[in-house]
């Protein structure tokens, strides 16, 4: 023991150390016993508001395995891309994080409805579906849009708009080009809407089959409410060579009006929605509709793309139709 003797004194004091454990130094007290983790530096530590969040698992990084879901704030500076360990795991984030997020809605639509309310006719704006889409641009690339669906209008922004300046000014994508593939047709779907110059297509695709359902439902239900709401619209015309006007009544039907001038408004032609057979159009200007008899197919030059008129009158079709009750 003389020999080891030495390697139990205290080499400041020379007197002995007991055989208890010894006080743990500083260092040792910030350390922990046993293995584990490095602590983190939470100054580090990243965060995202889930207020009007978007979050998906398709505009993701390439993987074998699909592990990764994507974060956005609602403002669109802070995006995040997480990769689980597995697809199941994703799916589990991917689905708490949605429905933390749902629970916030409420308060959302409150706020854009008072936002809406300060600047439009009470009742005439009111938010029927708020939440975000994945939108295809012409170059194939994917673009979070956040929708907001009111009793006329959809309206399509880049984020979600705090102030009654930014809801003021939605933003518009042009649609994909021709023969562009969407990545998931089965959770996707298109708006195509009729313009001056031609139809505007938007395509769509959420992440679940309920999604879909709702937006769809809420579209469609959309479309019919502006119908009932217009009740009729007219565009001037050119039928066999005369300057005319078209009527469509969602309840009167179809009038062409003589709209020469000097002369008196003369009724040249008029049928119901029950008379038509079949509509149609050749993409630039001309509208056909086929009403039967002995003046069979008439065509009128509207000067402009059909599709918008042709888009009315199947919009007003599919509400008469919803009025007997024979849609869901």
């Amino acid at each position: 023991m003389k020999e080891v003797s030495p390697y139990f004194k205290n080499s400041a004091s020379g007197t002995s150390v007991g055989w208890d454990s010894p006080p743990a130094s500083p260092l040792q007290q910030r350390q922990p016993s046993s293995p584990g983790p490095p602590l983190c530096d939470i100054s580090n530590a990243k965060h995202v508001s889930l207020k009007m969040a978007y979050v998906s698992r398709r505009c993701t990084p390439t993987d074998p395995e699909p592990r990764y879901l994507e974060i956005c704030s609602a403002d669109g500076q802070d995006t995040f891309f997480l990769r689980a360990k597995d697809e199941a795991s994703a799916k589990l984030w991917a689905a708490a994080i949605q429905a933390q997020i749902n629970t916030l809605v409420p308060w959302v639509k409150d706020e854009l409805q008072a936002l809406l309310a300060a600047t439009s006719t009470a009742g005439s704006q009111d938010i029927k579906q708020i939440g975000w889409l994945t939108e295809q641009l012409p170059s194939g690339g994917m673009v979070p849009t956040l929708a907001l669906l009111t009793e006329k209008e959809l309206l399509l922004y880049c984020c979600l708009p705090q102030t009654r300046e930014a809801l003021s000014q939605p933003a518009l994508h042009s649609g994909p080009s021709k023969g562009s593939v969407p990545y998931d047709v089965e959770l996707s779907f298109a708006l195509r809407t009729g313009t001056r110059h031609g139809v505007d297509t938007h395509l769509f695709s959420v992440e679940s089959p309920q999604e879909l359902a709702t937006w769809t439902r809420q579209l469609v239900d959309g479309c019919h409410r502006a119908a009932e709401g217009v009740q009729e619209v007219s565009t001037a015309c050119t039928w066999n060579g005369r300057p005319c006007s078209l009527s469509v009544h969602i309840d009167k039907g179809f009038t062409l009006w003589a709209a020469e001038s000097g002369v008196a408004r003369a009724v040249l032609l008029r049928q119901p929605f029950e008379k038509l057979q079949m509509s149609s159009d050749d993409g630039a200007s001309l509208l056909f509709l086929d009403f039967g008899g002995a003046e069979g197919e008439i065509q009128l030059d509207l000067h402009s793309c059909p599709k918008t008129m042709v888009f009315i009158i199947h919009s007003f079709l599919s509400a008469k139709v919803t009025r007997l009750g024979l849609l869901a």
